[in-house]
């Protein structure tokens, strides 16, 4: 990286913190805390930073703050809950700003960034909800399920899957994660294995969800994923997500 060149770093993140001081260019912190004691330290010796206050995203340089854009205004935030998308949209602007992009235009991209197929995507149906989203590895059903339990379900029902060429024990992780955050478990299997034998990556799953303390009555095994979604549909209540 050149001297005189940006560097842009979640805050909230104590691993990617440590590369502050062994980046040559300038840092930019971004965080979802209002008052993270690493975006104070920063902007007192006069760095650059964003982060929310008030509902709105604020970027700030040493004392002086301006708003960027209301929380609410980004879609892909659905209203500040999908914590981990308004971290994306505050690494978005940051790269925009760096790149000397007018905030107008960046308020603009943000405001009307079109939704991605298969990425938190909510759907109404009669009197329940569906949520579609590409989760593939630990970290990303923790922020899948922290999302969906904001949104106040009656039941949260999970069609779950992880792919084969995962180490046996991140696919069990997984399974342990959908076991503490869904009440209902349908394990459904990707056509492409991975290397896997049929069932040996949904027994997996299956073991990580035990292991959280879901019953074998709360978890359905359909390899087939058209099957699985019906099943879910078939059992979904009122209220249920």
């Amino acid at each position: 990286m050149a001297p005189n060149g940006y560097v842009i770093l979640n805050a909230d993140d104590p691993y990617t913190l440590g590369m502050v001081k062994q980046c040559r260019g300038k840092p930019v912190l971004f965080s979802i805390e209002e008052n993270s004691p690493y975006i104070c330290r920063h902007l007192a010796i006069g760095g650059t930073a964003l982060f929310q206050r008030n509902g709105h995203i604020i970027k700030a340089e040493g004392r002086r703050a301006e708003e960027m854009i209301r929380i609410a205004d980004i879609p892909a935030t659905l209203n500040g809950i999908a914590k981990h998308n308004l971290q994306n949209a505050m690494m978005a602007a940051a790269v925009g700003l760096c790149l000397g992009v007018s905030g107008p235009v960046i308020r603009k991209a943000l405001n009307t960034f079109a939704q991605n197929p298969g990425r938190l995507n909510l759907i109404e149906i009669d009197n329940f909800r569906v949520m579609v989203d590409y989760g593939h590895n630990p970290a990303g059903y923790r922020a899948l399920i922290e999302t969906l339990q904001q949104l106040n379900p009656g039941r949260l029902i999970g069609v779950i899957a992880a792919p084969g060429d995962r180490r046996d024990d991140v696919i069990t992780n997984i399974g342990r994660i959908a076991g503490n955050g869904f009440d209902h478990l349908i394990i459904k299997e990707d056509k492409d294995l991975r290397g896997r034998t049929a069932g040996e990556t949904a027994q997996l799953l299956m073991r990580g969800a035990l292991e959280a303390g879901r019953s074998e009555q709360e978890i359905k095994v359909i390899p087939s994923e058209e099957e699985a979604v019906g099943h879910a549909l078939e059992c979904a209540c009122e209220n249920d997500l």
